[in-house]
This record gives C-alpha cells, sequence and structure tokens, in this order.
C-alpha cells in the first residue's frame, strides 16, 4: 500500500522566537506495491467461493439474493480497544480509485487521495502505528451483520514492503455485499470460525501490517452482490453508488487532534518498525527540558490551534499558536520547553484548542534525587523538595520579603554565605519528597531527625532544630475526598498546636490553631472540598518544640 503522509515537526524553545524546521513529507511509493497483487485476489476469491459453495450446501448462505433489503449501513469498521482513551487514533490514507484508466487516479470527493488501482480504504493507527500494534490498541470490527466467508491467518505482520500473503476476514452480509478486513496482526483474529455469525461492532482482530504494507492499517473493501469492488462513500465523484453505504458518513477532512503527548526527546515516526522512537514520558523533574507534542489527522491549511502548558495551581505558565502551513492527511508537531528550576511540583497540564474541541494531557512534575541552589537572592516565595538533599553554595540571601520552604529525605546543608533577612522566612524539614505521593501512608509516621550538619531556622542562633523523638503526626485517609483527619499524640497537655495548609509552591491556604488537650492520639477533622482534586498539598504541624510535614493528596 503506497502511503502519501505528511509528517512535519517545529522545534522552538517556549519564550523565544520560534525556529521552524524543514518540512519533510514523506513520498509514495512505487505504484506497484498495492495492498494486494492481482494474483492473490484470484487465490483469496478462489477460496472465498469455495467456501461461499459450502455455506450455500449446508444452509448458512442464500443461493441468490433476488428480492432482498437495501445495501447495508455499516458502521465504522476500527476502534479503540477497552482501556485506551486516545482523542482519535486513526486516518484515511486511501480511498477507493474510481478512475479505470491506468495512471490516473480519481477518490469519491474529485480529489487524487488514492492509489491506482486501489480497491479499498485504508485507515492508519495513528499515532505511532507500531507501538498501537504491539499493544492491541486499534481493533478490527464488523461494520454490519454478517456470515464469516474466509479467514487467513498465521502470516508475517510487521512488513514494510510488498511481502504476501496477508491476514484477512470477509464477511458476507444479508443483502449479499460482502467486506474484507485486511492486514491484521498475526494470531489476533476472532476465535469464531467460517460459516459462524457475526454483529456489527463485533471484534475482528487487532490492526496489524501482513501482506503488502509498509505500515499497520486496515484494508477495508466492500463488494456488491455481483463481486463488483464499491466504495462507500457517496460523492460527487462517486458515480458506482446510489448512496452511501455508512450509516453515518464522514467528511472528506475532519481535521481531528488526536493526542497531546510529552516526550523525552524528539519522536521518530518510520514505516519500518526498528525506525519508531516514542520517547513518551509523562514525569520531569524541574529544570528538565521536554518535548511537546500535538498528532493530528485531516489537519488543514490555515487551521489553527492554541496551547497553554498549566502548572498544578492551574496558572498558565505558557501559551502559543500555531497556524497549518498546508493540508494533510496525518500530520505531527512538537516544541521544546524547559521545565522551571523552581516549577511547582505535582500535576501539570498540557492543553490545546483546536477546531471547537479542547484537549488536555497530563504530566507530573515530581522531586529532583539532589540540589545545589546556587547564589541567588530570594525576595519572593519558592519551594524545593528532593528525595536525598538539599546544599547551599555561597551567598545565597532570603530577603525581608522572601519565603523558602525546603523538604529533603535525608539531610539539608545550609553553607557559610547562606542568610535570612529580617522579616524573611525558611521553614526546612526532613521529610519524605512530597511528590510522587504513596498510594497511602500509615496512620502514623515515623519522627525523622534532621541532621546535625549546620541548619538554623533563626540565622542570628546557633541552634539545630529537631523533630521531638516522641512526636507522631498522620493524615487518614490519604488519599482523601471530601474530608480527612489530622492525627497526633505526644504533644503535652495544654501545648499550643498549629496547622497549616499549603500548596506545592508554598502558598499558604489554611491556619488553625489548637491547644493539645493530652499525650494520647487526638483526631482533628478537616474538609478538604475546596481543594482540588488530583493535587497534592503539604500539612504543617508546629509546636513551641517541633515542626513536621506530610503531604496530602485529594482524589475524588
Amino acid at each position: 500500500m503506497p502511503l502519501f503522509f505528511a509528517l512535519l515537526w517545529q522545534v522552538a524553545a517556549l519564550g523565544l522566537t520560534p525556529s521552524t524546521s524543514p518540512e519533510f513529507q514523506l513520498t509514495p511509493q512505487d505504484e506497484t506495491a498495492v495492498c494486494i497483487t492481482p494474483e492473490q485476489y484470484v487465490e483469496v476469491e478462489q477460496l472465498m467461493q469455495d467456501h461461499r459453495r459450502q455455506l450455500i450446501r449446508t444452509g448458512r448462505l442464500p443461493e441468490n439474493y433476488n428480492g432482498r433489503m437495501a445495501p447495508p449501513a455499516f458502521i465504522w469498521p476500527v476502534r479503540q480497544a477497552t482501556g485506551f482513551n486516545y482523542p482519535s487514533y486513526y486516518s484515511i490514507n486511501n480511498f477507493v480509485d474510481l478512475d479505470p484508466n491506468p495512471g490516473s487516479v480519481l477518490d469519491w470527493n474529485c480529489g487524487v487521495r488514492t492509489y491506482d488501482g486501489h480497491r479499498g480504504i485504508d485507515i492508519n493507527n495513528w499515532p505511532f502505528w507500531w507501538n498501537m500494534m504491539d499493544n492491541d490498541q486499534v481493533e478490527a470490527i464488523a461494520a454490519a451483520d454478517g456470515v464469516i466467508i474466509a479467514k487467513i491467518d498465521g502470516n508475517p505482520d510487521r512488513n514494510c514492503s510488498c511481502i504476501e500473503p496477508w491476514n484477512v476476514i470477509m464477511i458476507e452480509h444479508e443483502d449479499g455485499y460482502q467486506s474484507w478486513y485486511a492486514h491484521l496482526k498475526s494470531g489476533s483474529q476472532t476465535t469464531k470460525g467460517v460459516g459462524e455469525s457475526v454483529v456489527a461492532g463485533e471484534y475482528l482482530g487487532v490492526i496489524g501490517s501482513a501482506g503488502c504494507s509498509s505500515n499497520p492499517h486496515l484494508h477495508f473493501e466492500v463488494r456488491d452482490p455481483e463481486s463488483n469492488f464499491v466504495e462507500p462513500y457517496v460523492g460527487s465523484c462517486n458515480s458506482l453508488a446510489t448512496g452511501s453505504l455508512w450509516a453515518d458518513q464522514k467528511p472528506y477532512r475532519e481535521g481531528t487532534l488526536n493526542q497531546l503527548l510529552t516526550h523525552s526527546a524528539p519522536p521518530s515516526v518510520q514505516f519500518c518498525p526498528e525506525g519508531e522512537v516514542t520517547n513518551f514520558q509523562n514525569q520531569f523533574t524541574p529544570g528538565d527540558g521536554a518535548y511537546f507534542a500535538a498528532y493530528y489527522h485531516d489537519q488543514q491549511n490555515g487551521e489553527q490551534t492554541s496551547f497553554q502548558i498549566l502548572d498544578p495551581n492551574g496558572t498558565t505558565i505558557y501559551n502559543w499558536n500555531h497556524t497549518s502551513p498546508s493540508s494533510y492527511n496525518g500530520s505531527w508537531w512538537y516544541w521544546r520547553w524547559f521545565i522551571p528550576t523552581d516549577g511547582a511540583l505535582g500535576t501539570w497540564q498540557f492543553i490545546a484548542d483546536y477546531n471547537g474541541q479542547q484537549h488536555t494531557h497530563y504530566f507530573t512534575v515530581v522531586c529532583k534525587q539532589e540540589l545545589t541552589i546556587q547564589p541567588v537572592t530570594i525576595n519572593d516565595s519558592r519551594i524545593y523538595s528532593v528525595v536525598k538533599s538539599i546544599s547551599t553554595n555561597g551567598a545565597v540571601a532570603i530577603t525581608a520579603t522572601g519565603e523558602v520552604s525546603m523538604t529533603a529525605g535525608e539531610s539539608i546543608l545550609l553553607t557559610p554565605g547562606f542568610s535570612v533577612a529580617p522579616g524573611g522566612q525558611l521553614l526546612a524539614v526532613i521529610d519524605d519528597c512530597p511528590f510522587p505521593a504513596a498510594a497511602a501512608e500509615p496512620e502514623f509516621s515515623q519522627p525523622n531527625e534532621l541532621p546535625a550538619s549546620p541548619f538554623n531556622r533563626n540565622p542570628l542562633t546557633d541552634q539545630t532544630l529537631t523533630n521531638r523523638d516522641h512526636l507522631k503526626f498522620g493524615i487518614y485517609p490519604n488519599p482523601a475526598g471530601d474530608n480527612f483527619q489530622v492525627i497526633y499524640e505526644g504533644i503535652p497537655t495544654d501545648e499550643a498546636v498549629t496547622i497549616e495548609i499549603y500548596e506545592l509552591n508554598g502558598r499558604l491556604l489554611q491556619r488553625h490553631a489548637y491547644t493539645s488537650t493530652g499525650t494520647g492520639p487526638q483526631s482533628l477533622p478537616f474538609s478538604s472540598r475546596d481543594l482540588a482534586s488530583g493535587q497534592v498539598y503539604l500539612i504543617r504541624l508546629q509546636t513551641a518544640n517541633a515542626t513536621s510535614v506530610r503531604r496530602l493528596v485529594i482524589s475524588r
């Protein structure tokens, strides 16, 4: 099957002047590389006719269709498998060639979206056709009720050229029309055999690349009761049909955003399987370079897409527009952007608005393993969270308006040159990285001790902050829905207790003051209805002698 599939890319550092790479368009293959050769058509039709005669003798098919009902109303013959949720998962590359003259082509809409002698519709997996095939993501389904009249399976399914034979299922419908489903993945076909009935929408197999094929796609072919091939679409240049054979005919161009994805490096889309590199990545750390990609089918010249990147607080960190310079059967574009070094931890959103539809891809920004803070003057609110250790290097100064939170799993080291001006705030605790969150925390977490290295809550003193070794503090349930409880014990009677709720960027949301009623377990109820689902928050419990921080996940 020759392909005419435009693959595009654009590379730009967001916030800078975009630089567009040269357009790259894959050229059609040799026109002799058809989905099925004339010789194989003869073999397949002979097999099908042998089966039909047997089915007629056993009464499973009628001898003729005189006076039978009107032609079928086909549903779309591919679907996305359960468990996958791409906004769209295919592109149409070729329609039926309606021009009988050798060397000339014509599709049903008076275009040239086909190749010479093509008798079916080629529906590609898209994007990343090989990855979709390997994961059984796109399935062929029966387009109408009928009886299986032929099956061929077990042939190689990762072809990149015209290698015979193919894997195919043929169905005959109640009106005598037939539908063929070709290039299926080996071993994926329905367990039903020749002579058994199927209903519209029933699973037939996984889209593959068996036979004459350069990439995974479905060759969907329709025959009338006289075995003439038929274009099921009706249009200005389709003189073969008196009406559409589709229950709901799709437009010639249906500009659709198939998927938004994030990648660790530029993705590679190739015909042959060894050339496809997805580089999928949905988890980054502050400072990482990420590639934001949009994959379309039927993107048309002049169409605009608006993009934006939102942090966990819903704040738009960056936005830009893209205008398609031409029309394509399938296209993809990507942009590179660096996650801010002080980017908030949690779930981010990559959003696109295209053709009246909004699509969102979620990715997370999580803690680094280690962090060294280089000389800097901090006069705003910042949060640093790492898995192991944080250290400063030289003149790191928190001004009177600065608010800094540091969380590390093992140690925090403030070296000479670190300073906090009067009025500035520093919260530094040894605790687990707040994101990604565990599925659930135990009712109480074991206390942590800060290291013996220089660590000053107040730079004017020489004290080292330590957790009281008998303080226990937990959150239940976690993840929480609309309500949760803060549970603690070991705080003396009448001692003041402050509980604060922070966003991951360090912004204080709530502060509550309590008085301990005893050293035994105490439970304080909280409402989380005003906290966003899918986000992570920090809960800080503070007494006169101890500070402890736990993470809270909201999940509804």
